[in-house]
């Protein structure tokens, strides 16, 4: 029987990038979970504990790392805090999303993956991240790099997710690194895709710069 091709999962181990990753793992396909740590988070263990679930319910299928994008969130969101408020709003947590990409972009073409998928969802837009402002322009930088970006459960209701963990016999309760970013709302005056598109030519420019050492 022929292998079904992988995917790349933004996973923190909350409810939803456990959905996600469940999503792909019953249609047989193998995950290679990412856990990102910006620097300003803490109980990161949550996410390796929760991976470890995983990988003891479907055995070969599930792999984790976790990768540090401290430098790159920080050049991209906290360097210019202040400016970038009064321009654009509270927008780091898409700087943090946008960090999280640039390191899932080069997981997957050292590994040959052509799929990258996270756990947002419709019922989560008051998260600038989980709007189509920022995936847009988002899923145009992975393609830009031959990777799919996907958000396979973006319709998925909040009875669906714990749903789907208790059904593999997991727990369905939110166990997740804590960060002093959490809880970012959008503001009415938010400009999103403005912010992501500011920023993407100094994303796009270091996956290259990682591209190119590796060659």
């Amino acid at each position: 029987m022929k292998k079904r091709p992988g995917a790349a999962i933004l996973f923190s181990g909350g409810a939803d990038s456990m959905a996600v990753a469940i999503h792909y793992l019953r249609r047989g396909r193998p995950v290679a979970l990412l856990t990102c740590y910006n620097g300003a988070e803490s109980m990161m263990e949550h996410a390796q504990h929760r991976a470890g679930l995983l990988q003891k319910r479907f055995r070969g299928l599930v792999a984790w790392e976790q990768r540090d994008v401290k430098d790159l969130f920080h050049r991209l969101a906290i360097q210019h805090l202040e400016s970038d408020i009064k321009t654009y709003g509270t927008l780091v947590c898409c700087g943090c999303k946008l960090a999280m990409l640039a390191e899932a972009i080069l997981l997957c073409r050292e590994r040959g993956l052509r799929e990258l998928a996270d756990g947002f969802r419709r019922e989560q837009i008051y998260y600038p991240e989980q709007t189509d402002e920022y995936m847009t322009p988002a899923g145009r930088l992975a393609r830009s790099f031959e990777i799919r970006y996907a958000h396979p459960l973006y319709e998925a209701t909040d009875a669906d997710v714990p749903r789907m963990a208790a059904e593999e016999g997991l727990p369905p309760v939110a166990l997740q690194p804590s960060c002093l970013f959490a809880f970012n709302r959008i503001r009415p005056s938010a400009k999103i895709r403005q912010y992501v598109n500011a920023k993407l030519p100094a994303v796009r420019a270091f996956i290259k710069k990682r591209l190119a050492t590796v060659k």
